[in-house]
């Protein structure tokens, strides 16, 4: 997509461990996806379903779709995703399979609010350091552009990046991941239009024809 030129490094700053769980003895109505590894960890443990599954974004649906499910997607963040929940006014209730750290307080507003939802950590999101190629890329002098996809891999980073010698630039799904990068950094920010893959190429696009 951006040509033979372009020097890609990949370094993973999270990985998911999918946890066992037993079936539900309640039974629910559908159920609400905050990312894929949620639907990937369905699939690994439970039948396929066709009920209803809200999804956060294109991507989970996408991946929830491929499971079976009706999907309903918020096309956007954990905030847009409760307020199409409280439009759509489900009234069956509903799972939230998410991991072990999440944002946004799904469960917890939806509760609030008066609908009955429940949580189920479904994976352990590991922690990971730079690798060597990442590394030796920061200690340089050539640019750098760098998508990140959550405030937690904003803060895993900045925790392993130790020596950042490199102008570096950030692409940022969202104004969360910007409010994550420490305050005494120089670090230039640009925030993705929407909170999705596609808005985030659109960036990294721009930002290469500069």
């Amino acid at each position: 997509m951006f040509g033979d030129d372009l020097h890609i490094i990949i370094s993973p700053l999270l990985k998911i461990e999918i946890l066992q769980m037993p079936k539900p003895l309640k039974p629910y109505g559908g159920f609400i996806f905050t990312s894929e590894n949620g639907v990937q960890a369905y699939v690994q443990n439970w039948p396929k379903s066709g009920l209803p599954a809200y999804c956060v974004g294109p991507r989970t649906e996408i991946a929830a779709k491929s499971a079976g499910f009706q999907t309903i997607t918020a096309n956007g963040s954990a905030s847009d995703l409760i307020e199409m929940l409280k439009r759509e006014n489900v009234k069956n209730p509903l799972l939230h399979i998410h991991g072990e750290q999440t944002r946004g307080e799904v469960v917890q507003n939806l509760q609030a609010s008066g609908y009955r939802v429940d949580g189920l950590v479904a994976y352990h999101q590991i922690p990971m350091r730079l690798n060597q190629g990442a590394i030796a890329a920061l200690s340089g002098e050539k640019p750098l552009i760098l998508p990140l996809f959550s405030p937690r891999t904003a803060e895993l980073f900045f925790d392993s990046a130790k020596q950042i010698n490199a102008k570096l630039l950030i692409i940022a799904l969202s104004k969360a991941i910007r409010d994550a990068v420490p305050v005494n950094s120089s670090t230039k920010v640009s925030i993705a239009k929407t909170p999705d893959a596609n808005a985030m190429l659109k960036l990294i696009k721009k930002c290469l024809e500069i």
